[in-house]
């Protein structure tokens, strides 16, 4: 048994069709039962998620802990979590649609526990599961590359890395309540802002290869394109919160978008604008391409060539036009 005691967040709602196969990945860890808890915070589930919990809860007990949380967001329920869980001083999380694997909390312990004290916090890399959808494999596949993920903590990393912000992390309790917890009034966005507070008071970040969790995409294009508008949203929120949390690679797809419309309007005027337009739009299609191809042939998979395609463009605008409208909001609570 360890002398540490890990609380392992499962902020959820409405996740009835995932959380029993996430719920089995925990109880599955290869380490010691005695050292780490589930914690399962609902937020207001219609569904079954609840029922679901309660079985397990009904198995095994203590070993795993259901809170309500009335605000229903993550960064509330994982606040309200970490507060009652007073015997752990450590705190992981993990989304209810994911599934660790079978040694995630050991790898991310093993690492945490053998830094110095600077170091907050040990993160995963994602994955997709086997069962991913095609448009989850796709979208998986996007955020493998530069063009689908610069500037996120989606890139894959082959060895132990000191990053900005990572997903699905492992905390020392104590650099939590040092910078305040998360912020509740996020939405969305609840890591990297965290992330971001922990590294302005000194503390680094890694991430750690061989912490694998398999993370279940959006099935549906309207899904995806709400989750990519609202990260675009959050970014820009965040930069008006703390002004330094953003790089210059986060305005880049919402200026990309403003310079097309600007080149359309600009070639009602002047016919080289069109000409111009064309050559940039040929050319970002061409690279969407490419990058299609690349993947098709790689994994013998030949939907890629209209999915990976699909998934940028929506990836791309749906980003930019929630960054864009997040500058005219004060924050997600108004």
């Amino acid at each position: 048994m360890s002398d540490h005691f890990i609380s392992v967040i499962v902020a959820v709602k409405n996740e009835e069709e995932h959380i029993e196969k996430c719920l089995l990945s925990l109880i599955r860890q290869n380490y010691p039962k005695g050292s780490y808890r589930i914690v399962v915070v609902d937020g207001r589930s219609a569904d079954q998620t609840t029922h679901v919990v309660n079985e397990y809860r009904s198995r095994y007990g203590d070993f795993i802990h259901l809170y309500h949380n009335p605000k229903e967001w993550q960064a509330a329920g994982r606040n309200l979590a970490i507060e009652k869980e007073e015997q752990s001083d450590l705190i992981a999380y993990i989304d209810g649609h994911c599934i660790a694997e079978e040694n995630w909390l050991r790898n991310l312990s093993d690492v945490l526990l053998h830094s110095d004290v600077d170091v907050a916090g040990v993160g995963s890399i994602i994955e997709s599961p086997s069962d991913e959808s095609g448009l989850g494999r796709a979208i998986d596949r996007i955020f493998s590359t530069k063009l689908g993920a610069a500037g996120t903590s989606y890139i894959p990393r082959k060895e132990l890395t000191v990053v900005d912000t990572v997903p699905f992390v492992l905390y020392r309790k104590e650099a939590l309540f040092k910078v305040g917890l998360y912020d509740e009034e996020m939405k969305y966005g609840e890591d990297y802002s965290l992330n971001f507070k922990l590294r302005r008071a000194g503390y680094r970040l890694l991430v750690n290869p061989n912490a694998k969790v398999y993370y279940y995409k959006r099935k549906s294009v309207t899904e995806f394109y709400n989750q990519m508008y609202n990260y675009g949203l959050t970014k820009a929120i965040l930069g008006q919160k703390y002004p330094t949390s953003l790089k210059c690679i986060h305005y880049l797809p919402s200026l990309s978008l403003i310079v097309l419309l600007s080149f359309s309007f600009l070639g009602v005027i002047i016919k080289e604008a069109f000409y111009t337009l064309g050559f940039i739009i040929a050319a970002y299609f061409c690279l969407l391409y490419l990058t299609s191809i690349y993947f098709s042939v790689k994994e013998r998979d030949w939907n890629y060539i209209i999915s990976i395609p699909a998934a940028y463009l929506v990836e791309h605008i749906g980003y930019s036009v929630g960054f864009i409208i997040g500058f005219r909001k004060q924050g997600w609570i108004e």
